[in-house]
């Protein structure tokens, strides 16, 4: 993966739309490339770098970004955000229980 002008990784600029694209999963527990895009777009990757990061998540390779998907490559890149990225998967699992009671 490419790094920014100063040799970070983007890895923490994306950290903070972290809850914003959990409350995206919250429809469908996933993410597409599309919706990927639109929340990690922050200038700090190009359209084709953000396509190839998407792709370096999407570990099984369906297309779609889950939130243990995005929460393994976080805590890969992230050591510190581990808990974090954590608490936000048990938060995302807890939206998509309570959708799913509220719907039936």
């Amino acid at each position: 993966m490419q790094v920014d002008g100063d040799g970070r990784s983007p890895a923490p600029v994306f950290a903070g739309s972290l809850m914003w694209a959990v409350l995206l999963f919250a429809d469908d527990g996933k993410l597409s490339l599309e919706e990927f895009q639109a929340f990690f777009s922050d200038g700090t990757l190009n359209e084709e770098e953000l396509e190839k990061l998407f792709h370096t998540i999407d570990s099984d390779n369906t297309n779609n970004v889950d939130t243990k998907e995005l929460c393994d490559y976080f805590a890969d890149h992230m050591g510190d955000y581990e808990d974090v990225l954590a608490s936000l998967e048990m938060l995302n699992l807890s939206i998509l229980k309570a959708m799913d009671y509220t719907k039936r």
